[in-house]
């Protein structure tokens, strides 16, 4: 059975609510489902990992993670090397906004908001993260410095990189940069 544990909702300028995000609970798994026009919920593909020596313990386990899974076996494993899963804890800061950022995280299970500071009205949640995504996104971009601060919701797991390695890898290989860009350009237009 699907249980709806959360959900999120935006404030349109017209003072209009849409309902943005839902937090479901299916077959002991938490999974996000967005309402896009329709209601419409998902479910990210999973790749199998064939790596055999690095940081992900567990080789030939499931990626969960939806930016991982999309990426060639060879990208995969050159981050491979530089993961490690941890587990989110509800109220766990991943990156707090104008500190520097140690660590981006692969968000495997479980779920995390993104949040600003807007004027007059403290923290506003602007964004949920889930199995699609994940926090560090200003390493991306060249910067080590976030905006936003990300704050696990739910209970999960993610794959966790240094910055640094992060940074590296995204210089050094252009199938990682172009997903990575992409990824930036899709949360910068929802």
């Amino acid at each position: 059975p699907t249980q709806i544990i959360g959900s999120m909702v935006k404030i349109m300028p017209d003072h209009r609510m849409a309902l943005h995000l839902v937090i479901f609970f299916r077959g002991g798994e938490t999974m996000l489902g967005r309402d896009e026009n329709g209601g419409n919920s998902f479910a990210a593909p999973t790749a199998r990992s064939h790596h055999t020596s690095g940081g992900v313990p567990n080789s030939g386990s499931v990626i969960q993670n939806q930016l991982l899974a999309s990426l060639s076996s060879e990208t995969r494993g050159l981050l491979e090397q530089h993961l490690h899963r941890v587990p989110l804890s509800p109220r766990q800061i991943l990156t707090e906004r104008n500190h520097d950022i140690a660590y981006a995280y692969f968000i495997e299970s479980g779920a995390a908001s993104l949040s600003v500071m807007a004027q007059g009205c403290g923290s506003v949640e602007i964004i949920g993260l889930g199995r699609r995504d994940f926090a560090g996104f200003p390493l991306v971009l060249g910067t080590r410095k976030s905006p936003h601060r990300v704050v696990v919701q739910v209970p999960g797991q993610a794959l966790r990189i240094q910055a640094d390695d992060l940074i590296e890898l995204i210089d050094r290989n252009d199938e990682l940069r172009k997903i990575m860009l992409q990824y930036i350009q899709t949360m910068m237009i929802q």
